[in-house]
């Protein structure tokens, strides 16, 4: 039976055409009718949304793709559908493209996963939709990716006046019996206009959510060429709190916050640039490779080194910085310093909820350990007198090659 017979023998009333191959284009105009064909669709065929509204649009994608037939969830014309309400789309098969698609004001309600959720799901893609003015309580985002996704992407999407958090890769309790979400890869998207938050929970993208042993795990998710406008969510742009990630050759303007090695090792940050703004990468953890990165205007520090903390599977610890490479990079004017090794000296964190369930832990952390044996070369740093490089306090560094040319 070929697809466009098993269709109309399963009595859907949405139109339906044959394709290439046995696969069928399934055309729908609303939120009952798609989710019918989304459950029916098989290897080859595309689900098409006539332009038009799908409030509340709920979808569970679980079937099997290929490579060469992909099934496609998209809109007949690129950005005809508008999903509006709180739409919930869980991606669980394989080779799934979720395409062109408009999100627009969703509002989200605590215990929901967002608008897109790569849910065990491999090789599947969201790729050309838009997430405007999307509205999530604390510890959601808009696309997730956990329970050991794989091989997915997000690509060359829109993220507008999100409140607050647009993707996240969540590696928790269970990423530690079955390994973590893997080889996800985030790029050519566009982050723009994130409101500040004033707490921490505003992270435009974040890899992994705690600490040792968690952060030793390694997603290896690729965070490349995405542009950063005005992301002022919270300190912290992109937060990394796991191993074996690279970010690379994206560009931050004008954003309030850094990118930020928060937990985790041997991440690589290369090709990326930041202009204005309030900062550029700060480090905690060891093994990172920093190079080939640029840091102009920037208000505070260009990279800077933090101090770490005795207690390192503390929930909230700054892992000591150290064998981490800081190399040919180019910063300019920024006002603090261009690097700074030995941030937060003897910074003293004081929190009681860690002192309670489910953690336990001492409510007091003190920034104690300076880093160590961290190379510093052949970076380009142009600035104010005495604030090219700055270190307080944490002499056991190699630093040479550097070329520091003053303002006058």
């Amino acid at each position: 039976m070929n697809s466009l017979c098993r269709h109309f023998r399963l009595g859907f009333t949405f139109t339906c055409a044959a394709t290439l191959a046995g696969a069928a284009t399934l055309r729908v105009a609303n939120p009952a009718e798609a989710t019918a064909a989304a459950a029916r669709a098989i290897a080859g065929d595309e689900v098409v949304l006539a332009d038009g509204e799908y409030p509340d649009l709920t979808l569970k994608l679980a079937g099997k793709g290929t490579a060469a037939q992909p099934i496609t969830l998209r809109a007949e014309r690129p950005g005809g559908a508008v999903v509006t309400g709180s739409p919930g789309l869980e991606v669980t098969g394989e080779h799934i493209v979720i395409q062109d698609l408009a999100f627009r004001g969703c509002t989200f309600k605590p215990g929901t996963r967002g608008a897109v959720n790569f849910n065990g799901a491999a090789h599947s893609r969201v790729t050309g939709c838009t997430f405007e003015r999307s509205t999530l309580p604390g510890g959601v985002a808009v696309v997730s990716f956990r329970n050991g996704a794989r091989d997915n992407r997000v690509d060359h999407c829109r993220f507008l006046q999100t409140r607050y958090r647009c993707v996240v890769v969540v590696v928790d309790d269970q990423a530690l019996k079955a390994g973590p979400p893997r080889r996800n890869r985030i790029d050519h998207n566009l982050f723009q206009d994130v409101p500040p938050l004033k707490a921490n929970g505003a992270e435009t993208i974040q890899i992994g959510q705690r600490a040792i042993p968690h952060s030793d795990l390694r997603p290896e998710t690729i965070v490349e060429d995405n542009e950063f406008i005005r992301c002022d969510g919270e300190a912290e742009i992109i937060s990394v709190k796991t191993s074996g990630n690279t970010i690379r050759n994206n560009r931050f303007r004008d954003c309030q916050g850094e990118l930020v090695m928060r937990h985790g090792h041997e991440n690589t940050l290369t090709g990326n640039h930041f202009e204005g703004g309030s900062g550029g990468i700060r480090i905690s953890g060891h093994g990172h490779i920093v190079t080939g990165n640029t840091m102009v205007r920037c208000r505070g520090t260009g990279i800077r080194l933090y101090f770490g903390t005795p207690d390192l599977k503390h929930p909230a610890s700054y892992l000591p910085v150290y064998d981490c490479v800081i190399a040919e990079n180019t910063v300019t004017d920024c006002g603090k310093a261009g690097i700074l090794v030995g941030d937060a000296k003897n910074a003293r964190h004081v929190d009681q909820k860690w002192a309670g369930k489910p953690w336990f832990a001492n409510a007091v952390m003190e920034c104690t350990v300076a880093p160590y044996r961290n190379r510093i070369t052949r970076n380009s740093i142009t600035g104010v007198k005495d604030r090219l490089i700055k270190v307080d306090a944490a002499p056991d560094n190699t630093i040479e090659g550097n070329t520091l040319l003053e303002r006058p």
